[in-house]
């Protein structure tokens, strides 16, 4: 049977992830700008596909915690594994798309969002690792 404390570790990334997606949508939408290249053309800033990359982990993070849930087991590392995710892809570089550089862009709030989600996923992953009753599932 499964406990209060586990169902809590599950429903959590669930709730988080609702809410990262309804943050990127609704209060904290990135700026809706866009670059003009050196040919004349135009292309949406970074910043839009690091919300689009968010959404899509979020939502998959949903589906992970729903079938643990469904199951009844904890997946700790998926917590964590997808919480790093989302706070890489935050930051210009190899693993990760960036925002734009001017701080007073939109983007920056949107990030913020990210990264709250994010620490508060893999927290989770952590107590799900650490609990006391992890052999009994």
């Amino acid at each position: 049977m499964q406990t209060k404390r586990n169902w809590f570790l599950n429903a959590a990334p669930m709730v988080f992830a609702v809410l990262l997606i309804a943050a990127l949508s609704l209060w904290a939408p990135p700026c809706s700008g866009q670059l003009e290249l050196a040919n004349g053309n135009f292309t949406l800033m970074k910043c839009v596909y690091t919300t689009k990359a968010a959404k899509l982990i979020a939502a998959l993070l949903f589906v992970a915690a729903l079938e643990n849930l469904a199951k009844k087991r904890i997946a700790s590392f998926t917590y964590i594994g997808f919480g790093l995710a989302l706070f890489l892809i935050t930051f210009a570089g190899a693993l990760g798309i960036g925002i734009c550089a001017k701080p007073d862009m939109a983007c920056h709030t949107s990030v913020l969002w990210i990264r709250l989600f994010a620490v508060l996923t893999v927290a989770d992953g952590v107590a799900a690792f650490f609990r006391k009753d992890r052999h009994s599932l």
